[in-house]
């Protein structure tokens, strides 16, 4: 394959025949189940780990409004959340 005429361009799409199978690559037989279980353990780890940057990053960040971070508005005595006008919007 001429890789240096596709880098010239940038991205191409390419015939699945044009490919060929790395000889590295240690897996040749996928389990359905097994790929249930990885699907749920990326999506419990990827919801950790934005349940993590919610309450340890971004709700200790300062607000674009002031200087307090959310965190900090939120315990103090009469913060309340913006609301809309209407429940239309």
């Amino acid at each position: 394959m001429n890789t240096a005429a596709i880098a010239e361009t940038g991205y191409k799409t390419l015939p699945l025949s044009m490919l060929d199978e790395s000889s590295t690559n240690p897996r040749r037989t996928f389990e359905p189940t097994k790929l249930v279980e990885l699907a749920r353990l990326d999506r419990r780890v990827s919801e950790e780990q934005f349940q993590r940057f919610l309450l340890e990053v971004y709700h200790h960040r300062p607000s674009s409004e002031g200087k307090l971070s959310l965190k900090e508005r939120w315990e103090q005595d009469g913060f309340l959340p913006r609301m809309p006008d209407n429940v239309e919007n």
